[in-house]
């Protein structure tokens, strides 16, 4: 594995997560009082990140690598790529690349991606990450917090769709939606998992609004 722990693996994730803290406290503040409901938001955002940052201890320094820590080098390898030949970045990230072609594109500085070209589903989920990665300095832990906070909406809006239908299951649905141990893991990192489970969140939100309550809203049919 290249390209994995650096020091800013060790400096940056206190300031996310310092970050992540200040947003869910802004957020919950400013909602609590209209949406009882957001006494659990901040709890659900930190448990992400903190699962998020879990999944890649064990696939560090358990597994000794994995689907994560090759999206991983992946994303990096395409952002640094982006540093030194930005024509080729492109054709990679929004293009329809042949991997034949792409692979010449990379060096020993800027690392090489992992097999993902050869199924575009999981490639995709490297073309999600890229600009993620970049602002996250080519951090792993850095990137895997802001993954884990993205991912979130999917699952907060989930969890408000059933407050919607069964509004005394607050806590019940809390504990469903955001606390399931083996969800927060799996679903919270540098995996494929982390976005298909948010994009059902959005999903389901979207298609209550729209079919069930009638809402015609053009951002509901995006969703």
């Amino acid at each position: 594995m290249r390209h994995l722990l650096s020091i800013f693996d060790i400096l940056l994730p206190p300031f996310y997560i310092i970050g992540m803290y200040s947003y869910g406290y802004y957020i919950t503040k400013k909602k609590i009082r209209t949406n009882p409901e957001y006494e659990y938001f901040t709890r659900g955002l930190l448990t992400r990140v903190f699962g998020a940052m879990a999944l890649g201890l064990i696939y560090f320094f358990y597994y000794k690598g994995g689907d994560t820590t090759n999206y991983y080098e992946s994303a990096t390898a395409y952002v640094n790529l982006f540093y030194e030949n930005k024509s080729h970045f492109l054709e990679g990230w929004l293009g329809n690349p042949n991997w034949k072609t792409m692979s010449t594109y990379f060096n020993e500085n800027t690392g090489y991606p992992v097999y993902f070209h050869r199924d575009s589903h999981s490639f995709f989920v490297v073309r999600l990450l890229i600009p993620i990665m970049a602002l996250s300095f080519n951090s792993y832990f850095a990137c895997a917090i802001m993954v884990g906070a993205i991912t979130y909406g999917g699952l907060w809006k989930l969890y408000q769709t059933f407050l919607e239908e069964f509004p005394n299951l607050k806590k019940e649905f809390a504990i469903a939606c955001l606390f399931i141990p083996s969800c927060v893991f799996w679903g919270s990192g540098l995996m494929k998992d982390s976005f298909t489970i948010s994009a059902v969140g959005w999903f389901t939100f979207a298609f209550y609004r729209f079919f069930i309550k009638k809402q015609r809203k053009m951002s509901y049919g995006i969703y």
